[in-house]
């Protein structure tokens, strides 16, 4: 059974297990629209769990991340409870969006979802294969929990 996804604000968090992805959303796209969105956009700066890695995400970058809702691989969790479930985790990253605000989310691929948290596109990179999304963790506001890791992303949202 999957646990109901909330959106966390208005205190520091800490998440259940290691979040799959630090992020400064900027904003957030849905595709093909806003009324049945199969994928989604998320631009911002980030860290990512590395796969193989016990410690340690990805160096900051700014991009997007590009993922589709996750395909139900097993009966006793229906997609159309997994469907709503993740739109449920698209809708708070969108609230999120241009708050300026470290957030995490999703898991390091050992947890709830088994998914990688996926890979930082470049902003000229066409939005093309799309990752699943990994599902685990809702969205977390981190807050000044992780200084570093707030300095490092409000850096990068300053690169070209």
């Amino acid at each position: 059974m999957l646990f109901p996804l909330i959106l966390i604000l208005g205190m520091n968090a800490t998440a259940s297990g290691p979040v799959g992805v630090f992020a400064i959303v900027e904003k957030v796209v849905f595709e093909p629209d806003d009324k049945k969105p199969q994928r989604i956009q998320i631009w911002g700066a980030f860290e990512v769990w590395q796969e193989g890695s016990r410690t340690s995400y990805s160096k900051p970058e700014k991009g997007y991340l590009y993922y589709k809702i996750p395909p139900s691989t097993s009966a006793s969790i229906p997609s159309s409870q997994l469907e709503a479930n993740t739109l449920a985790v698209w809708t708070d990253l969108r609230k999120v969006a241009g708050t300026g605000e470290l957030i995490g989310f999703g898991d390091d691929g050992k947890g709830r979802s088994g998914q990688m948290p996926g890979r930082i596109r470049k902003s000229t990179e066409k939005p093309i294969s799309p990752d699943v999304f990994p599902l685990g963790n809702p969205v977390v506001k981190i807050g000044s929990a992780q200084p570093t890791v707030l300095a490092d992303l409000k850096a990068a949202l300053q690169t070209k």
